[in-house]
Formats: C-alpha cells, structure tokens, sequence
C-alpha cells in the first residue's frame, strides 16, 4: 500500500524488473495478518470474522472479473487506469492470489467451539504457504504461473508474502493442532518426520537453483549431479535421524528390562505356588510349584 501510495516499484515488487504486488492484494494481506491475533479466543472471534468477510469479498470480486467479465472490482476502484509491466496489466489481483485469499478467510468462518476449527485454519495455513511455494518455484524455474497478457499473474512479491502468511496461520494455530500435531512429541513416528520432512524442499530448491547457480547444457550432467546431491542430502538425514527412533523401537520390541525381569524371576523360582487368574476367575498362568499343589497340569487348571 506505501508502495503504490509513494510510487516507489521496490516497495511493491520487490526488485524495479518485478511485476509489482496489486493494492487490494496488500490491502488483503494486512487484513488477513491483522485477523490472526483474534482467532484464538471466542469472545474476539467475531471480530476476525469481520474481517475475513472483508478480505472474502474483494478476493470473490475478483475471480468473478476473471471467470465473467464483472468490470467492478476493488482494483479497478483504487487504479481505474492501470499501467502496463512487461506487456501485462499491472495493478489487478491475480485469480490465483483470489484463491488463496478465499482458502485463508473462510477458514476463519468456522465456529471456535467446533473442534475441528483450529485444524481447519492450520491446514488452510498449509495450503496458502504452498500455493506460495509452488508461485516462487515457478518463478525460480523462470516460469510463472499464468504470466501472459491474458491474465492477471501472481507477482513474486505476492507469493512470497503467502508463504509468510501460511506459516503465521499454522504458527497461530499451535503444535497441537494440524498440521504441526504429527510431528510433536518423542514418539518414533514423530522423530521420523521432523528428521526426514526437511530433505523434501531441500531437494526441490536444489532442483530449481541448480540451473541458475551452475549452467549446464548437458540435461544428462545436470540429472546426475542433481541425483547425487539428493542422495547426499538423504543418507545425512538418514544417519543423523535413524539413532533417536531406532533406540525407541529397540527399546519397545527387545527383551524385557531389568525391573521386568526382578519380577518373573521371583515368580517362576519361587517354592509357594503362584497363580495369575483373569477377570472370569480362570487361572492363566502358574509358576512351577502350582501345578504340583494342584495336582493337575497347567494346561488343565
């Protein structure tokens, strides 16, 4: 907004060559960023409500230009006259950017009693985030998303936002909730993911960077170094996580502990009879001595 406002292109799209971010897009953005400390309680729900409504509305304005032609929208109301960028419309919100911001306000709309509502807004938090990411891969593979004269493209300053954006939903939400809730906690399963999840966009944006960084004009040269950086990057993760869970699982599987075996050894060497009964009152087990007492065999009691 203080981009437009001062005219300055590095404020609104981050570099001078870049499409710059649309107004209602910032406005939506400081909208959106401003709702996320009135979601967690029920009595300022209402509040963040309001103001996803507001963020809804300009986002649904904007997609029914771009599916049927409606001429008015917020865009068009801040910037009747738009410039042109690189033979692209500058100044409008993108179909895509409209799509996010729908995800991002209608997860709000959703009752804070309901129990599922904060995983709701952690995984619309999820899904804003990587329309961020897949945007910015785009870009980095020199490809943008609907970049034409056809349609109104996401600006990278945009798609970036998103990707702060979603993190602070998913942030907001909390470790016990989704998306952050399976990766929480000792367990092997928990450990797993937080060692092995990092190697997956380690290795996407070594497969988008890789180009820039080393030119190759061999497709086969740059698979194969790709391939072995890859592999690298998944056999460190493997034997720096394998320890932590491996250890738990041996210790869930192997042979009873100590405390456990005090007691067995009492049971089976001692020269009283011992018997284990279930809740129907049927012996199930016996020591040694039991059965003599008895006079009848284990298997028979």
């Amino acid at each position: 907004g203080i981009g437009w406002l001062t005219g300055d292109p590095i404020i609104t799209g981050l570099l001078p060559s870049s499409l710059p971010m649309a107004p209602s897009t910032a406005i939506a953005f400081l909208l959106t960023a401003a709702s996320l400390p009135f979601t967690r309680s029920p009595q300022s729900r209402t509040l963040a409500t309001v103001i996803h409504a507001a963020v809804i509305l300009p986002a649904l304005s904007q997609l029914g230009s771009f599916l049927w032609g409606i001429p008015l929208t917020l865009d068009t109301i801040l910037l009747p006259q738009p410039e042109h960028f690189n033979g692209v419309v500058a100044g409008r919100m993108s179909p895509l950017t409209a799509i996010g911001f729908l995800v991002a306000g209608l997860s709000g709309a959703v009752p804070l009693r309901h129990r599922l509502a904060k995983d709701l807004e952690g995984l619309a938090g999820t899904a804003v985030a990587g329309l961020g990411i897949v945007i910015v891969l785009g870009y980095l593979y020199g490809r943008p998303l609907l970049y034409s004269a056809q349609s109104d493209p996401t600006t990278l300053s945009t798609a970036i936002a998103f990707v702060l954006l979603g993190s602070a939903m998913v942030a907001a939400g909390g470790p016990q909730y989704l998306p952050l809730r399976p990766a929480v906690g000792s367990s092997a399963r928990a450990r797993m993911i937080r060692a092995f999840f990092p190697s997956i966009p380690i290795a996407v944006l070594v497969d988008a960077l890789l180009p820039a960084i080393v030119p190759m004009s061999n497709p086969a040269l740059a698979l194969t170094v790709f391939g072995a950086i890859v592999a690298v990057v998944v056999t460190g993760g493997v034997f720096t996580a394998a320890p932590a869970p491996g250890n738990a699982l041996d210790r869930a599987t192997g042979p009873p502990a100590e405390s456990e075996a005090k007691p067995r050894a009492i049971f089976h060497g001692n020269r009283d009879s011992f018997l284990i009964a279930d809740n129907d009152g049927g012996f199930v087990h016996a020591n040694p001595p039991g059965p003599q007492f008895f006079r009848s065999p284990e298997d028979q009691m």
